[in-house]
């Protein structure tokens, strides 16, 4: 059994966000001591690590709740939920990789044009104090 701190090292997690996730019960079978603190076995801690990564994927707190309800029964219609939460999350990474990348481009091509700029290949038309009017 791992205290909370341990737990917090182990993982690399605050002790405020692990409270939080087992307050939400969004980690199941978190066991108490007789002072009533936290004690993780190692099947909390792979629920823990789970909820971890999905939450850096940017999965949504009711998601994972719901993703770690499912996770818990044994039926084709919860695989199926299951599946669909996961395409969704799928999606979304997709149309934030979309973003970033027009960001990227938008980025590469601003450096190009200061490059041809210092080159003197093209005015400083951007800077104020050249523009003529």
């Amino acid at each position: 059994m791992y205290t909370l701190k341990e737990v917090c090292l182990l993982l690399d997690m605050s002790e405020h966000t692990i409270r939080y996730y087992t307050d939400q019960n969004i980690v199941p079978h978190v066991k108490r001591d007789k002072n009533n603190r936290r004690l993780f076995d190692d099947e909390t801690l792979d629920w823990l690590r789970g909820v971890k990564y999905l939450r850096s994927l940017g999965m949504s707190i009711d998601d994972i709740r719901e993703f770690q309800s499912l996770c818990q029964q044994d039926s084709d219609e919860a695989l199926s939920q299951r599946l669909a939460i996961l395409t969704n999350q799928l999606n979304k990474g997709k149309e934030a990789l979309k973003q970033a990348q027009q960001r990227v481009k938008y980025l590469q091509d601003k450096v190009e044009r200061e490059k041809k700029i210092l080159e003197h290949l093209i005015p400083d038309d951007k800077n104020p104090a050249k523009k003529k009017y």
